[in-house]
Order: structure tokens, then sequence, then C-alpha cells
């Protein structure tokens, strides 16, 4: 596949990535998943809804990565606010091929009555919880990575699907 091929496909991701970001936080009822890990491999997309802890997140994602031997992946994390007043969390897409090309989005959840809406940061906006998030699931391609062997209890998934 050429190189503007791949770049292509993971541009459609970051895409996809970003509807899937905005259908989330779309209901206020809902809480928001911790993480949404969306894989892109030989063309099909897989996606998958964590819960549980950043660390299980990040650790589970690579593993995922490095085991499906995928060719683009776009992770969303949710960073809920540092204060209590704060009322607007952190979305964060990131987005990674297995030929080094990166992409990252940061949008504010601003609740709206009975919805939630997405808007976007600037690239220059101070973020407090931006170096944390990038040390933390930066890179999800790990070089010369082996599969974790499976635990003997199950993995924290919510759902797994192919869209």
């Amino acid at each position: 596949m050429t190189q503007s091929a791949c770049q292509s496909r993971f541009e459609q991701l970051m895409e996809i990535a970003d509807r899937f970001a905005r259908h989330l936080s779309g209901d206020r009822e809902k809480d928001l998943p911790p993480g949404v890990l969306l894989l892109e491999r030989d063309g099909q997309l897989h996606t998958v809804v964590f819960d549980g802890t950043h660390r299980e997140l990040a650790a589970t994602a690579r593993d995922m990565v490095t085991r499906h031997h995928v060719t683009s992946v776009a992770l969303i994390v949710t960073v809920k606010a540092s204060q209590p007043d704060e009322s607007s969390d952190t979305l964060y897409v990131l987005g990674e091929t297995a030929e080094g090309s990166v992409a990252e989005r940061r949008y504010r959840v601003q609740p709206v009555f009975r919805r939630r809406r997405l808007l976007p940061v600037a690239p220059d906006e101070a973020v407090d919880d931006r170096r944390a998030v990038l040390k933390a699931f930066r890179p999800l391609f790990v070089p010369g990575a082996v599969p974790a062997v499976p635990a003997a209890s199950p993995e924290r998934r919510v759902a797994v699907g192919v869209a």
C-alpha cells in the first residue's frame, strides 16, 4: 500500500474517531467511558470500549495493537476535570500509524442542558493534563513489543465490536 493510501486511511480513522467522540459525549445522562480504542487492520475497523483506570487502558491498548498487527489506531481518552468545581472534562483523540504518523485532537466537554457538546481546544491553549496524557498513552506502537500473556482474570472490556 502506498504512503498516500495509508495516510488517507489514517485521516479517515481520525474523522471516525472524532464522530465517535461526539456521539459518546452527546448524552449527559450517561457517563463517559475512560477510553475507546479504534483499530484499523486490512481495511476493517474494530472498536473496544474500556472501563477501569488509565494505567490499565494504556497497557491493554498497547497489547492489543501489538497482538492484532494493526496498521493504524485511534484512542479516545476521557480526562475528568481536576478541580471539583470545574464542569468540563477533556477528551483526547490520539492517533498513530505503524509508519510513525501521529495526530492529536483535544476537546472540552461542555454541558448544555441535557446534552454535552465538544469544543475544540486550541493547540496553544494550556491544558494541565496534556503532558501526563501524552506520557501515559504515547507511543501506542511499541517497537519490538511482544504481546503479553493473557492474565488469569478476564480483561475489563465493556464491549467489543466491528464497525
